[in-house]
């Protein structure tokens, strides 16, 4: 997970609750996509999902994930809850964690904010329950005994396939093909090892490619405000050479929205995660691409991986990468249908 939580993170207050999904229709399991082992335990598995807040754009597509989890599971007697975190910290997301170690789950899995996740996992260990990761990962996740993560391989996805996609989209243009041009890179914040991670991997990813980067980048601190400005500076500094902007969060088409329709034929902006604006932005041809991360996958299979793990006793690999999908003006259709109904990438 990019944040595409930019102003997210910081309007909302504390408070943690359950979403139980009981009641939610019974569906198959989705093909191409984890599949459930038969429960031979004789008892119900409870499965708790600690995330944040459907009313987020990201997250409301984690949620659709995680109701699809609970109404296929529900064939195989499992329950499966959403855990709704409301303050986007890793004192709230361990709180949320502590009670639900009380409530007599099987297994958790929740997104670590940073390195303070690490005691989470290991309290759950402690009492026995399956604690896993997803979305987002931390350094010390496996050394304390998470499961596995589930989430995006960032120096794959921000380096051959973000990188590749710019590339191919730059020379398919004739002002391009052939030439050498520049690239600018925004981030969402120096200071987060995420972001740090896709920045370098954007770095590497254009070594020995035609586009070179202008400088290692600029950070917004989080603020979307920021985004167009960091765009259109980019364009006053390099008038004629700039072909390329990458945005390595969910900048919900703010970088694409700063560009004249003339500049959008020949820069090519790539973005963060299937946003509506980014979505708009790319109808209307001013953004080229947005690399999306199976939101929808990262909830569902990441909560039927924990119920096989706790029904056969026997534990996934811990690298559980998803596959990244690239949208541009070809498939815009087809990839949101896919996100909708969650089939698989």
């Amino acid at each position: 997970m990019r944040h595409t939580l930019a102003a997210f993170a910081l309007a909302l207050g504390l408070c943690a609750g359950l979403i139980p999904l009981a009641n939610a229709a019974d569906r198959d399991p989705i093909p191409g996509r984890t599949q459930p082992v038969e429960n031979t335990s004789g008892k119900t598995v409870k499965i708790g999902l600690i995330s944040f807040p459907e009313s987020n754009e990201f997250f409301s597509a984690v949620k659709v994930g995680s109701d699809a989890s609970a109404a296929v599971l529900k064939k195989f007697n499992a329950q499966v809850d959403y855990v709704t975190v409301n303050d986007f910290t890793q004192d709230a997301v361990n709180a949320a964690g502590r009670a639900t170690l009380l409530q007599g789950y099987d297994a958790i899995a929740f997104l670590p904010l940073d390195n303070g996740a690490c005691p989470l996992i290991k309290d759950a260990v402690k009492a026995k329950v399956k604690v896993a990761v997803f979305i987002t990962t931390a350094d010390c996740a496996k050394d304390s005994g998470a499961l596995f993560f589930h989430g995006e391989d960032l120096e794959t996805a921000w380096g051959p396939v973000a990188v590749g996609a710019a590339v191919k989209a730059v020379q398919a243009d004739p002002q391009w093909a052939g030439k050498q041009c520049k690239a600018g890179i925004i981030t969402g914040a120096f200071s987060v090892p995420t972001h740090e991670t896709m920045r370098k991997a954007i770095l590497a990813g254009l070594k020995g490619t035609s586009i070179s980067p202008i400088s290692d980048g600029v950070e917004v601190e989080q603020d979307l405000g920021k985004v167009g400005p960091a765009v259109k500076a980019y364009i006053t500094g390099n008038p004629t050479d700039l072909c390329a902007i990458f945005v390595d969060i969910g900048d919900a088409g703010a970088a694409a929205a700063a560009l004249t329709d003339e500049q959008a034929k020949h820069i090519k902006v790539i973005s963060a995660d299937f946003t509506q604006g980014g979505v708009e932005q790319l109808k209307k041809g001013k953004q080229a691409i947005l690399i999306g991360q199976d939101p929808f996958g990262e909830a569902y299979d990441t909560a039927i991986l924990l119920y096989n793990a706790v029904v056969t006793g026997k534990n996934p690999d811990f690298h559980q990468p998803v596959k990244n999908s690239v949208m541009t003006s070809d498939n815009i259709d087809a990839l949101m249908k896919a996100q909708a109904e969650g089939t698989a990438p």
